[in-house]
């Protein structure tokens, strides 16, 4: 075994290991904190950003648009009120910003190309698709779960474009954009996707015409490309020996580069590689398992020094001292929207039993982390039932319409609030943050919370919309200020130079 190899390895498990394994520590649902965390520092850089047009607290809005646990809305988020003509900031927080068409920065569709591979016109490829299912495949998992299996954003909305309704359109762009001769990396990057998806759709589709040889080479030559869910189907036809003779030198070399970028994707498909590749490293006939073993071993040895001191760090950090109360602000608003919400709705006597747990959890006037987090977990679950009834809301007289008008004031100011403690929260983490504070299980579960506190408080607002919009009720957006500053100013050490 070559040296760079060992570097590589010991850095895939080095790195990568300390934080998968910190954070299962906490459970499966701090799975993805420090993307979270990314996701977070990527809002701060937008929002600190000078923004075209509206008021002096605008802020453009970027990531999710839903939350974990959150009601949903028959409203699209890309749809703009109906409800009064004011510019309130709410708007830049709550509403995607438009961006161009993925098919402006794709290849203009090749019919010619994909008629040939099909063998049939595009109108009647176009209804053999529409009559086919993807078949199952002993070595490509389910059609749909390659959805996250590329690495640019514009092949991986073609390919649910495709996945949502197959067509001959999406195809023929496919394939040209597969083709793609370009010195530009980015056009590379995207080639090498289309191929994996033009690929793909060969493997699945064979009562349209797909042919799995086609498939075979298209995927191959994506994965030469390293586009790395394709690395991860060489790697495991060489693992199981699906049209080769079993070899896990090859399977390695094959899979390692496709399992290294995994581990920055998010999606089952990444889990599913890096589970794979970590089940194929220990192979008894796996001629460098012993050194991968010693890698697993010195992993374990830093998840239970990093495990203790989770423990001792418990509840004394910075950042847990400075968020408790921030996070408890944020859930009573929340409860009290949700209460005031579902009895205008008339919803039933569930509102009663969570009114009850409400007031018992957020009365405290000093409520530990163990007592915010029982109140986050109840007001899920009864946000989840109002999410389910939502549609079934009671008629509104003028003197409803007039306490949704309040209702929806007061979620203005929750989506502020929700807005600059998470935006505060990450600035100060990358001004000067210490990991150490993160290192802290109580510290890990407000941080969750705080980074998806501000999609939970716009589709609130959604829902609130909706409801408006079905009960023929005019809601007017006011501006709301916002300036405060959550956490405390840093006084850490300068540098030495």
């Amino acid at each position: 075994m070559g040296f760079g190899v060992f570097i590589v390895s010991f850095r895939i498990f080095g790195l990568a290991s300390l934080v998968a394994v910190s954070l299962s520590i906490s459970g499966a649902a701090h799975a993805n904190l420090f993307k979270d965390l990314k996701k977070a520092l990527g809002d701060v850089e937008k929002q600190l950003a000078p923004q075209g047009g509206g008021n002096g607290n605008s802020a453009s809005s970027g990531g999710s648009t839903q939350s974990s646990g959150g009601a949903s809305s028959p409203v699209a988020a890309s749809q703009p009120d109906d409800f009064g003509d004011s510019e309130s900031s709410i708007r830049f927080i709550c509403e995607p910003v438009p961006t161009s068409s993925i098919y402006k920065k794709l290849s203009q569709p090749d019919f010619k190309t994909v008629e040939s591979d099909f063998g049939m016109p595009k109108d009647q490829l176009d209804i053999a698709l529409k009559k086919s299912k993807p078949v199952s495949h002993p070595y490509l998992i389910s059609f749909d779960i390659y959805k996250t299996g590329f690495a640019t954003d514009e092949v991986e909305e073609l390919f649910d474009n495709f996945l949502r309704r197959p067509n001959a359109t999406d195809l023929a762009v496919m394939v040209a954009t597969a083709n793609t001769n370009s010195f530009d990396a980015k056009k590379k990057v995207r080639a090498a996707d289309a191929k994996f998806a033009y690929g793909l759709v060969h493997h699945f589709f064979p009562d349209a015409g797909g042919k799995q040889a086609v498939g075979e080479r298209l995927i191959k030559e994506a994965a030469k490309s390293n586009q790395f869910a394709a690395r991860y189907v060489e790697g495991l036809r060489w693992y199981k020996g699906y049209g080769r003779d079993v070899n896990l030198k090859n399977a390695v070399s094959w899979m390692r580069p496709g399992y290294e970028e995994a581990q920055q994707m998010p999606g089952d498909l990444a889990h599913i590689i890096e589970d794979t590749f970590m089940r194929l490293v220990v192979e008894p006939g796996y001629e460098n398992r012993d050194m991968y073993i010693g890698l697993i071993a010195e992993a374990e040895k830093n998840r239970a020094a990093l495990e203790q001191q989770m423990k001792a760090n418990s509840g004394n950090s910075a950042i847990t001292q400075a968020l408790r109360p921030q996070v408890m602000e944020l859930m009573r608003m929340r409860g009290e929207l949700l209460i005031d919400l579902a009895t205008l709705g008339k919803i039933g006597s569930e509102v009663e039993k969570y009114k009850a747990d409400y007031n018992m959890l957020a009365s405290q006037s000093d409520p530990s982390v163990a007592t915010v987090n029982e109140l986050i977990v109840k007001t899920a679950a009864f946000d989840d039932f109002m999410s389910r009834k939502q549609e079934s809301f009671g008629a509104l007289d003028a003197v409803g319409k007039e306490r949704l008008q309040g209702i929806y004031q007061r979620t203005e100011a929750y989506v502020l609030k929700a807005r600059t403690i998470g935006a505060t929260f990450a600035f100060s983490l990358a001004m000067g943050g210490s990991f150490g504070d993160l290192l802290d299980e109580e510290s890990i579960m407000l941080f969750k919370e705080v980074a998806q506190s501000r999609p939970i408080a716009c589709e609130l607002r959604r829902s609130i919309l909706a409801y408006a919009k079905r009960a023929n009720a005019k809601l007017e957006s006011k501006p709301v200020a916002f300036s405060e500053n959550v956490l405390p100013k840093r006084s850490g050490k300068k540098k030495k130079r």
